[in-house]
């Protein structure tokens, strides 16, 4: 349940949570997962659900999405499994969009959306923050870090550079981190979705 929001924003948090439903139902598993960490060391991977949508002759739009719960949630085998547990209810979710141009190899990322969605009181979201980077070879000046106050955010990068996604040293995507509380039992998670067309996202872990 949705506590202490007017209509208009229990549509926006229902809208949200069916786009986030659609990318899991109609896109596929991604290689890549996220992580959930308690500061006890218990580690979680998470399912992330991709796809890709063409928008013009070299515009497209990536949507990736995921959910905590039992069906796309399970501890690793590199943290810990005898610490605190996440209690799998799925009421946390959401989903990040990267806008980009394509040509070939090359990759401009023009614009980076997305939203954490919260559907029990149990569980408070601190520290949000969003990374998103473009570069290839020793260029570092096409990244970006935010600090996000809401549960959404929707950013445009103004970067001009295309990256070439084959080269060896390179970064085209975005990242976020936020911390999860769960005020019922005292836990503290943090949460990194790592949502990469190539290379690396530096930030985080």
């Amino acid at each position: 349940m949705l506590f202490g929001l007017i209509p208009q924003q229990t549509a926006y948090a229902s809208e949200q949570s069916n786009k986030v439903n659609t990318i899991i139902k109609t896109g596929k598993r991604s290689e890549k997962k996220a992580k959930l960490t308690n500061t006890d060391g218990t580690e979680y991977e998470v399912s992330i659900y991709e796809k890709k949508h063409k928008v013009s002759s070299n515009e497209y739009v990536q949507e990736y999405a995921y959910k905590l719960d039992e069906n796309n949630m399970r501890l690793s085998v590199s943290g810990s499994q005898s610490q605190q547990k996440w209690d799998s209810t799925g009421g946390t979710e959401g989903f990040i969009t990267i806008y980009y141009k394509q040509d070939g190899n090359k990759y401009l990322i023009t614009r980076i959306t997305g939203t954490w969605l919260i559907h029990e009181s149990g569980t408070a979201i601190r520290d949000r923050k969003v990374m998103a980077v473009c570069n290839e070879g020793f260029f570092t000046d096409q990244y970006l870090e935010k600090n996000i106050s809401s549960g959404s955010f929707d950013i445009t990068t103004g970067w001009t550079r295309y990256a070439d996604s084959t080269q060896g040293i390179v970064g085209i995507g975005a990242k976020s981190i936020c911390t999860l509380y769960r005020i019922y039992a005292g836990t503290s998670w943090e949460f990194v979705v790592d949502n990469l067309i190539a290379g690396s996202v530096p930030g985080g872990i």
